[in-house]
């Protein structure tokens, strides 16, 4: 399985500033799945629509 660092490596086509942005949410997402909270959950502690915050 390829993972985040991995594939980054490949991407050309991003600015470094919209890559740090990309590489804040990649650990965002790590960290909630680490901890067991569900997308659904995630997206209520912060007041935010499932849909907004995206699908996992």
């Amino acid at each position: 399985m390829t993972t985040w660092k991995d594939y980054r490596q490949s991407i050309t086509s991003i600015d470094e500033d919209e890559m740090s942005f990309i590489d804040t949410l990649s650990k965002l997402q790590a960290e909630r799945i680490k901890r067991g909270i569900s997308q659904k959950a995630f997206a209520e502690r912060i007041e935010m629509k499932p849909t907004t915050s995206g699908k996992n």
